[in-house]
């Protein structure tokens, strides 16, 4: 036998070196298998176009994905602007009201001083019609600070004594309360 008939059978020696087998001709498509170029990728057929740009599909990926960020970036971003628009005017409502019960309360300081004011003079005199009257001007002084400030200073203002004072706070708070259960009654 010569060697061409030993390769063509593949019995010689020469089997690995020189063949290329079914195996390698269908996985490389066919006569390709010399160039190294496979003709499918991930088991998905590639077209020409494709082998001869190499990346040119990764960057569209590539560009279809930082369209869709963009996307997602400009509705977060709108998401974000309604939210705030949505929490300034809860924030101007709820300010508004606070100014509106900030006026009812400085009314009805006013109108406990005034009460205050009838009883001790009822009173006749004495320590208990000086206690009533020194209470309505403290009411009055009070309902006046109500009116010349607004909301945000107010709230501030008060976040400044509770820090500097918290135990006497607590107790005038409390003090308040007790009063004005009493009164309301």
């Amino acid at each position: 036998m010569s060697d061409q008939q030993d390769f063509g059978r593949g019995t010689g020696t020469n089997e690995v070196i020189g063949s290329t087998s079914t195996w390698d001709r269908s996985e490389f498509g066919g006569d390709r298998a010399g160039q190294g170029t496979p003709s499918s990728f991930a088991g998905q057929p590639m077209q020409e176009g494709d082998q001869s740009s190499g990346q040119g599909g990764v960057g569209s990926v590539i560009s279809t994905a930082q369209e869709k960020v963009g996307q997602a970036t400009e509705q977060a971003g709108a998401v974000v602007d309604t939210a705030k628009e949505q929490v300034t005017k809860v924030t101007d409502q709820a300010t508004t009201a606070a100014d509106a019960g900030m006026d009812k309360a400085a009314s009805g300081l006013d109108t406990i001083a005034g009460t205050l004011r009838d009883r001790g003079g009822s009173m006749g005199g004495g320590s208990m019609a000086t206690i009533a009257t020194t209470a309505a001007d403290k009411m009055e002084a009070g309902a006046q600070v109500l009116r010349e400030k607004d909301t945000e200073q107010l709230v501030s203002d008060l976040e400044a004594l509770v820090r500097r004072k918290p135990v006497e706070s607590l107790l005038v708070a409390a003090g308040i309360g007790f009063v004005l259960s009493k009164i309301v009654r």
